[in-house]
């Protein structure tokens, strides 16, 4: 209150304010409890945000998490009427964040790794960030390789029971002949377990692009791409890892048919310490690169023979993901050219537990024009999947993310669904994990979003395909 105008007429003069029943009282009272920002209503300020942060209903955002005027009148996320989307992964944003894989832990929570440039201070390297259950960041981004000359890239993650997990990347010049493959343990609380080792036994010219897959509560396997190793050009290699970390047996070869080019492969583990692992080779289905797969028991012993597992043979059939199902069955995803009439599209076959097919192959896409490629499967125990993959000019500005739900009758459960809110440039190499009670999580590479080359970036889903708020 301000004085001076006692037993003065309520027009008389009080500095900064009014008098109103003979005292003088202020023209306006700020607004601004509960709020760290935004107007006071008395043409003033309760605060200001930082950089890159946008004042919404009084808080502070950060730039490009707010989609206003969606009609989500659900979700309370501090901006009536309005979502946080997506959100980005990597802290350290300078260069270039891209080439994501994720997996997630039996609490809820997950790991997200990628490979980031000049970070560790020699071209690229190896990082990761762990999620609690709530989404939340469950400690500090942390580094993943400890060699750091020249490059260090293209990550693949697998989790275990006990919530402890294992990173296998590709090393340049590490093993003494260009490329090599290695990989880091860490505990369940995000520590590494022992130090970083080299998975690949021969060493001569290149070994990369690996994928892992853990074996139930039995280890894990590690399978890659060699160069001339099966006296060939390119082959598939792989090698087993008992629950403690160390080798069971020896790396072995996977393909059979050894002519030409085995090239870019997947492995999916079961609980009982069986796997299979897929690739694409080149001239085997008289045409380009097809699709095939070999699958092994828990003793690493090949169960059957080789398969095709693409029908349609025109043309090139390519990059295969594959994911387990709790019962023995599998699910394998990859990307064709020409079948659906323009240019790529995104095909899957669903495999039964004794290995026969379940039906036949079947395209996943739903929009076809332009181009559907780069394929990623994950799999829930009982039998549900998640597919995505990037389409081009599909959300009107360069590649971006999209995705398809599946049942456990492997029919699609509802529509194919855009997952990258911000549109602008490329958004790429999508991945995806589900968790235990059925929804999952998408993470891609985007271009220019956090003003940058490119960052890592992700959104949650509930099991219905509902986005969960950030």
């Amino acid at each position: 209150m301000l004085l001076g105008c006692k037993n003065l007429p309520n027009s008389a003069p009080c500095p900064g304010g009014k008098c109103a029943d003979g005292k003088c009282v202020p023209d306006c009272v700020p607004q601004c409890t509960g709020k760290v920002c935004g107007d006071d209503g008395c043409s003033g300020q309760c605060g200001q945000c930082g950089q890159k942060e946008k004042c919404v209903d009084g808080k502070c955002y950060p730039e490009g998490t707010i989609e206003c005027d969606d009609g989500n009148s659900i979700w309370w996320d501090g901006c009536t009427n309005n979502k946080i989307t997506e959100f980005q992964v990597n802290t350290f944003t300078p260069g270039q964040q891209t080439r994501p894989d994720t997996a997630t832990f039996s609490n809820g929570g997950w790991v997200a790794v990628w490979s980031s440039y000049d970070q560790d201070g020699s071209q690229d390297g190896v990082f990761g960030q762990r999620y609690a259950a709530d989404g939340k960041p469950d400690g500090e981004e942390f580094q993943i390789n400890s060699y750091t000359s020249e490059d260090q890239s293209q990550p693949s993650v697998s989790t275990f029971p006990d919530n402890s997990f294992v990173v296998a990347w590709q090393s340049n010049n590490q093993d003494g002949s260009n490329w090599g493959v290695y990989g880091q343990r860490f505990n369940a609380n995000g520590t590494k377990a022992g130090s970083e080792f080299r998975i690949n036994s021969s060493t001569y010219h290149h070994q990369y692009l690996v994928s892992t897959a853990p074996l139930g509560s039995k280890g894990f396997v590690a399978t890659w791409t060699s160069l001339t190793t099966d006296g060939s050009d390119w082959g598939i290699f792989a090698q087993r890892y008992d629950a403690a970390g160390s080798t069971s047996g020896g790396q072995f070869l996977v393909n059979s048919y050894t002519s030409s080019s085995q090239y870019y492969p997947d492995v999916a583990g079961f609980d009982d310490g069986s796997f299979v692992v897929v690739w694409q080779s080149y001239g085997q289905d008289s045409s380009s690169y097809g699709i095939y797969g070999q699958r092994y028991g828990a003793n690493g012993t090949p169960n059957g023979s080789e398969f095709k597992i693409n029908t349609y043979t025109p043309n090139e059939q390519t990059e295969p993901s594959a994911a387990s199902f709790k019962d023995g069955g599998s699910v394998v995803a990859w990307q064709s050219h020409s079948e659906d009439g323009s240019d790529w599209g995104v095909y899957a076959q669903v495999y039964k537990p004794d290995g026969s097919k379940k039906g036949y192959p079947f395209r996943v896409n739903t929009h076809i024009v332009s181009t559907q490629f780069y394929p990623h499967v994950a799999s829930h125990p009982d039998g549900r999947f998640v597919i995505t993959w990037n389409s081009a000019n599909q959300d009107d500005s360069g590649y971006g993310v999209f995705a398809q739900r599946f049942g456990t009758d492997s029919k699609p459960a509802g529509n194919e669904f855009h997952a990258n809110t911000f549109t602008t440039y490329d958004q790429l190499y999508p991945c995806v994990a589900v968790f235990p009670n059925g929804g999952f999580v998408l993470m891609w590479s985007s271009n220019a979003q956090d003003d940058s080359v490119s960052g890592v970036f992700a959104q949650r889903y509930a099991a219905d395909g509902t986005e969960i708020y950030h």
